[in-house]
């Protein structure tokens, strides 16, 4: 039997390894993203002034203006953070362009193009390969579940078969010759970040399959089949210019918050028809998992109820515990749930990932190389 799982360990570590190495590596640049972006992009920040802060049309106004494009969601984080919009380039929101205007003035402090921005080229190998959605995402799914089963797998063979070889598997020897210095960094560190890896692949695969999504929701939720989010729709009986809605929005909702530390505030514009305008509400910008949606009617400005899960179940002190683990899930997947502490386990565990998937094809070849050496003196 041990055989057999080791058998079955080493060609699934061959067939997934580099698909894993890409995903583990990509994930250990992405764990710090949002402090590494604070240290080096300066127009994030601005001076407090006492002036006050202008409302989504004004900024709007001042970002198509600069652009030629309309604005489809704007980020207010403070008074001492540049509101960030994405535009609108035709029937779609652009996902590569991002605007930094001063909340005070309206000016656009910078445009970032984000197909060259390193970041998003690491998140695009760590989502998709760096291939075409569809088939990076499957190929990407697929090497991660295959990764959860070399986990367990692992796990089995690193058991040793008598109690007296126990305390070699806690512990790297770290001047031993390099052949049992691959075995131990391959064996000892996998044991360690195991629980660590996964839990974060688990998560990943929340995104990757849809009925391992469902899944998890049912077993968290008695049973219950994770909801189909449905946002409201406006009401196109009372027709109202838009701009007063999103100014009306951001003065009932936005602008009395401004001032709490930390807190993110997202508001989405209604583009055409009966979408309705919806507004996140993120009481902590590093995590995701208390974020609230709110969803107003564009001509009216009457707040309106959807319906789904995970952030878009009510209020989250409202929310049952399925969806509060559905509202947790990225933070968990990029170790941002626990702070600085669990953003530290999450780099190193991704780390000793990527050094798993380099000591197993080491190994690989080394004894590949043995093999084929004694074939040769046989002949």
């Amino acid at each position: 039997m041990r055989k057999a799982i080791i058998w079955i360990h080493r060609w699934l570590g061959l067939l997934s390894g580099l698909v894993v190495l890409v995903v583990c590596m990509t994930g250990a640049l992405l764990v710090f993203e949002k402090e590494i972006r604070t240290l080096t992009e300066p127009y994030r920040r601005v001076s407090p002034k006492s002036l006050p802060v202008l409302p989504p049309s004004r900024i709007a106004a001042h970002v198509t203006t600069h652009t030629g494009f309309m604005v489809s969601s704007m980020d207010y984080g403070g008074t001492e953070k540049s509101v960030v919009c994405t535009l609108r380039t035709g029937e779609r929101p652009s996902r590569s362009t991002l605007v930094y205007v001063d909340p005070y003035s309206g000016a656009v402090l910078h445009i970032k193009d984000l197909r060259r921005d390193f970041f998003k080229w690491a998140l695009a190998g760590h989502y998709y390969f760096w291939l075409p959605s569809k088939p990076g995402k499957l190929l990407v799914s697929w090497a991660t579940l295959t990764f959860s089963v070399l986990l367990l797998s692992g796990l089995v063979v690193w058991f040793p078969r008598k109690r007296t070889q126990l305390k070699q598997g806690f512990q790297v020897k770290w001047r031993a010759k390099r052949k049992r210095l691959l075995y131990d960094l391959h064996n000892v560190l996998g044991f360690y970040s195991c629980a660590v890896l996964l839990i974060l692949a688990a998560t990943g695969l929340v995104y990757g399959f849809s009925w391992f999504a469902d899944g998890l929701y049912r077993a968290t939720s008695g049973g219950q089949p994770l909801p189909k989010t449905e946002r409201p729709l406006s009401d196109k009986e009372q027709p109202s210019p838009i701009a007063n809605v999103i100014d009306s929005v951001f003065y009932r909702h936005i602008e009395p918050k401004l001032y709490d530390s930390g807190r993110v505030q997202t508001l989405h514009l209604a583009e055409k028809g009966t979408e309705a305008v919806w507004l996140y509400d993120n009481p902590d910008a590093s995590t995701r998992y208390r974020r609230e949606t709110r969803y107003f009617d564009r001509y009216t400005g009457e707040e309106l109820q959807g319906d789904g899960a995970g952030f878009y179940a009510s209020v989250y002190a409202e929310a049952a515990f399925a969806d509060r683990l559905k509202r947790m899930n990225y933070d968990i997947h990029v170790g941002s749930i626990g702070g600085l502490t669990t953003k530290t386990l999450a780099f190193l565990a991704c780390c000793v990932g990527g050094l798993l998937v380099v000591t197993g094809y080491w190994m690989w070849w080394g004894r590949q190389r043995k093999l084929n050496q004694k074939k040769q003196q046989t002949r």
